[in-house]
């Protein structure tokens, strides 16, 4: 569905996958797959795909190997780059309660960290930050000041229905 939507609105391989490569890690986050990994499968993904876009590729290796952003990449595979390499960081400042579960470790840092690189990756790093940790991790400020919040949870709920994520 994230593929088909991004060919809507962008031609470029790049600003395609990219999207593609967020919505795998999030649907795996969702199914508590750990981010690293999620990411490997996202990075399997598109490079099993008819024209994979060689930028994701090499973000997606930089997030995970250094956290770094490869030179010479399209900038929405440096916003991916810069959201997954953030996140990865957050997830391992992240402590274990006695249950074993993550306790979300500084979300709001994160998505800072991440918004250096400009407003996709820090929306990028929340939406993975968001599936990892839950809503309750997004600072309260935050949350209070948007508008139609009613509205994106009901969207959010028909989503995960309709993607059988939900039942």
């Amino acid at each position: 569905m994230a593929l088909d939507g991004a060919h809507l609105t962008h031609g470029h391989p790049s600003a395609v996958q990219s999207p593609e490569v967020l919505a795998s890690a999030v649907r795996d986050l969702m199914d508590e797959t750990p981010l690293d990994e999620a990411a490997r499968s996202a990075r399997s993904l598109v490079s099993e795909s008819r024209s994979p876009a060689e930028d994701v590729l090499a973000a997606l290796e930089a997030a995970l190997e250094d956290g770094g952003s490869p030179s010479g990449a399209s900038p929405a595979a440096r916003s991916l780059s810069s959201a997954l390499a953030a996140s990865l960081a957050a997830e391992r400042g992240a402590s274990h309660g006695v249950d074993g579960r993550p306790v979300p470790a500084d979300f709001r840092a994160a998505v800072v960290r991440a918004a250096s690189s400009g407003p996709d990756a820090a929306a990028m790093a929340g939406a993975l930050l968001g599936a990892l940790w839950g809503a309750a991790a997004v600072p309260p400020e935050w949350t209070s000041r948007l508008e139609g919040a009613d509205v994106a949870e009901k969207l959010a709920a028909t989503l995960a229905k309709a993607s059988g994520a939900e039942s």
